[in-house]
């Protein structure tokens, strides 16, 4: 198998320096905020981010694709491409609440093959190459929870910005919320990755999301041990667009039930 190693320390070098700029703005208080085209929020901290990112990609991997949440770009099969959300939970950010991360991830031959997520308000670096395990702050991850009952589990639960994604989180919470204990919505994709660590994440959907929101989580999520799927309780595979499920193998036949 290939070693990606030196593609995982150059994605977890990306998002400790987001992660920085991040801090620094959020401490600050310093920066402005604009709507999307989409109600979602942009800061000219997720811009500043992924001005720098573009940059130290083109000078270390000048013959790599990038595709990111600001600026846009090609998402190629056929080349190595960065996948970047140079700032996830810009909501929370604006709003000076503290869980928000930067994320970084590489596509090679149509599969997600390094990641890197900074946390910096708990100084939290997730990553993982493929094959090679996952780790937070260069150590392993504790095992994922054996837990089988549905309703002693906290579901996560999350959409994509579109109508139709939040739609779909509504009706999944009105028709089988009360199988769970409780239910979160955190507005970050760091969340399943801050519980995982705990060993208290058993689920986590998230309808309708864009892949740089969830291509270096999925990644590292795999590495760790839990099973991810997608639409229908399906596989998760590479797509722009789609529902993102985590969930642990005690836990996954009762999912893909419910999904």
């Amino acid at each position: 198998m290939t070693n990606y190693q030196n593609h995982r320390l150059f994605a977890e070098k990306l998002v400790q320096e987001g992660g920085a700029i991040a801090l620094r703005d959020f401490n600050q208080q310093k920066f402005s905020t604009e709507w999307k085209s989409d109600h979602s929020y942009v800061t000219q901290t997720d811009t500043e981010i992924e001005t720098r990112f573009r940059s130290l990609i083109a000078t270390e991997y000048p013959d790599h694709s990038i595709y990111g949440e600001e600026y846009g770009g090609s998402l190629d099969p056929s080349r190595p491409t960065w996948i970047l959300d140079p700032l996830d939970g810009t909501t929370n950010f604006s709003h000076h609440i503290p869980l928000f991360c930067s994320m970084a991830a590489l596509q090679i031959d149509g599969k997600i093959v390094a990641a890197a997520v900074s946390s910096p308000i708990q100084d939290l670096i997730f990553s993982a190459s493929l094959g090679a395990g996952a780790t937070v702050n260069n150590k392993p991850f504790p095992n994922p929870s054996q837990e089988t009952e549905l309703d002693s589990t906290t579901l996560l639960l999350d959409s994509g910005k579109s109508t139709n994604a939040r739609s779909d989180s509504f009706h999944f919470l009105a028709t089988c919320g009360h199988q769970f204990r409780s239910f979160r919505k955190f507005g970050c994709m760091v969340a399943p990755l801050l519980y995982a660590i705990h060993s208290k994440l058993e689920a986590a959907i998230i309808f309708g999301v864009d892949l740089y929101d969830i291509a270096g989580l999925s990644l590292i999520m795999s590495e760790a041990g839990y099973t991810t799927l997608g639409k229908t309780g399906n596989e998760w595979r590479l797509t722009e667009n789609s529902d993102f499920i985590v969930t642990t193998s005690a836990l996954k036949s009762k999912i893909e039930v419910l999904v």
